[in-house]
């Protein structure tokens, strides 16, 4: 396929994406509820029913892209994920903070490493395929980043299950074929539980306490969804459960491959 063939193909689907992201935030479910981009905050329960709170359902992600033409991402380098500015090329940067290497299983029982992520901008996440609280809808709105970006081929969904001793590649397969999920662009991986929370603890700054029980059949992770650079940098931070934060991410996607042109 030629540049101008996927750049058309990219282009229709973030529009696409768009348009979905509109409709859901019609519906009258908990798919319509979240919190603003990079706000890390924790979910709440009350009983068995997640809370969160209400936002503008009114923003579109032209509108969005609108706003963000000629910006530049932070780098994020702590678990504060506070947001930083770096000049190309900088000593600062050189030695900057990076995603550390990982060797997973998808649902397809390919194996995903770094290696398989050279040179690719990708979304990566935290979920299990019993849970019964955030995973759900934070993977009804991965599915609209899925859309948005079908006709990139250097961009992908990286979802490393939390419980992977119960999560083997049967599961995680059945739970990818239920819920619609493009193995051509989404990895749901398991592995090696202590080399998933070392990596999700160390590379993805996520809590201390992730993993430990939470409500009934639930366990404590992060609604945290990243954006990670070529260079296996944190360039974004959102939360997985917000309708406005997904519009944020998939116009920084667009602005990231502008910064990272594919080699």
């Amino acid at each position: 396929m030629n540049g101008v063939s996927k750049a058309a193909n990219a282009s229709v689907s973030i529009l696409l994406a768009s348009a979905l992201l509109s409709f859901s935030a019609c519906k009258d479910s908990p798919d319509q509820l979240g919190r603003s981009n990079h706000d890390h905050g924790d979910h709440a329960h009350r009983g068995d029913h997640l809370e969160v709170e209400v936002e503008a359902d009114d923003t579109t992600l032209d509108a969005v892209m609108a706003d963000k033409a000629g910006q530049t991402l932070p780098y994020f380098n702590t678990e504060s994920f506070t947001p930083l500015w770096l000049e190309a090329g900088s000593e600062d940067l050189r030695a900057f903070h990076r995603i550390p290497e990982f060797t997973f299983v998808n649902q397809d029982g390919d194996t995903v490493s770094r290696l398989s992520y050279d040179d690719t901008i990708y979304v990566a996440t935290f979920f299990f395929a019993t849970c019964p609280g955030i995973c759900s809808p934070i993977n009804e709105r991965l599915l609209t980043v899925q859309d948005a970006i079908s006709g990139m081929d250097d961009v992908r969904i990286l979802s490393h299950s939390i419980t992977p001793e119960i999560d083997t590649v049967d599961v995680l397969r059945a739970y990818a074929n239920e819920r619609g999920v493009d193995s051509s662009t989404w990895d749901l991986v398991t592995g090696d539980r202590d080399r998933i929370y070392a990596v999700a603890k160390e590379g993805y700054f996520a809590s201390e306490d992730m993993g430990e029980g939470e409500a009934k059949g639930d366990f404590k992770h992060t609604e945290n969804i990243l954006l990670v650079d070529r260079n296996g940098m944190i360039r974004g931070i959102y939360n997985g459960l917000s309708r406005n934060a997904i519009l944020n991410l998939i116009a920084d996607i667009e602005l990231l491959r502008e910064e990272q042109p594919q080699a």
